[in-house]
C-alpha cells in the first residue's frame, strides 16, 4: 500500500471521476472491493476485504469534506439485461447509510493520509470533535444500518478503514463510547473478512 492515500472527493454523486480515479489508484490493484453489513443487538458490523475497506474510506470521506450530506451503499444486483452487477455490498446485506451531522470540514486540497504501519495492539486516535450515532432503519424493502457522524468522526473512520485494510484476515476493531459513539450501549465494528470468490458478482467485467 502507498504510504500516502490521497482523495479529492466530488461534491455530487453524479460526478464519478474522482471516485473512479481513487478506485484505479488504490482499490482495483488489490482486487474487487467487497463489503457486507451485519446488524445485531447493539452492533453494526461492516465486513470488508482489503480493497473493500479502502473503498469504504472513500465513501466516508465524501460527506466529511463536501456538501454531500449522505451516501448510501446498497447490495449488488444483476443488471438487466444480464451481464454485469451494480452495487456496493454483498447480496442480501442490509443497506448502509453514511450521514454527516453538522457542517463539512474545509480541506481545499482534499484528503491526504500518511498511513502508519499496522500494529494489532495500536490504532490511530479519533479526531477531536468525533461524535457518532448508530441507528437501524428501513430503506425501501431492506433493513438499513445508519452511521451518522460529525465530519471529524467520518474522516476519522475513513482513516481507521485505511489503516485497518492492512490487518490480517479475521481481525476486527470496535468503536464505542471512547471513540465517540454517543450511546454507550452501541458499537460499530470493522471486520476483515474473506469472501467466496466463485460467485458472479465478484468477477471483474
Amino acid at each position: 500500500m502507498p504510504s500516502i492515500i490521497s482523495y479529492d472527493p466530488p461534491d455530487s454523486v453524479r460526478d464519478t471521476k474522482g471516485f473512479e480515479r481513487f478506485l484505479r489508484e488504490h482499490v482495483l490493484p488489490l482486487g474487487r472491493g467487497r463489503k457486507n453489513v451485519q446488524i445485531s443487538e447493539g452492533e453494526v458490523i461492516i465486513e470488508g476485504n482489503r480493497p473493500g475497506m479502502l473503498s469504504l474510506a472513500a465513501n466516508l470521506i465524501g460527506p466529511a469534506l463536501t456538501r454531500l450530506l449522505e451516501f448510501r451503499l446498497e447490495p449488488v444486483e444483476e443488471l438487466d439485461p444480464p451481464g454485469g452487477w451494480f452495487g456496493d455490498l454483498e447480496p442480501n446485506s442490509p443497506t448502509l447509510l453514511i450521514e454527516r451531522i453538522g457542517s463539512p470540514l474545509h480541506r481545499p486540497n482534499g484528503f491526504h493520509y500518511e498511513v502508519p504501519p499496522f500494529r494489532i495492539e495500536n490504532r490511530p486516535a479519533m479526531d477531536y470533535g468525533s461524535v457518532i450515532d448508530l441507528a437501524i432503519d428501513r430503506y425501501e424493502s431492506n433493513l438499513e444500518a445508519v452511521v451518522r457522524g460529525t465530519a471529524s468522526a467520518l474522516l476519522s473512520l475513513a482513516k481507521q478503514a485505511i489503516y485497518f485494510s492492512q490487518a490480517p484476515e479475521r481481525s476486527r476493531i470496535a468503536f464505542g463510547k471512547y471513540e465517540g459513539i454517543r450511546d454507550e450501549r452501541n458499537r460499530l465494528v470493522f471486520e476483515s473478512t474473506v469472501f467466496a470468490e466463485d460467485v458472479p458478482w465478484a468477477k471483474f467485467p
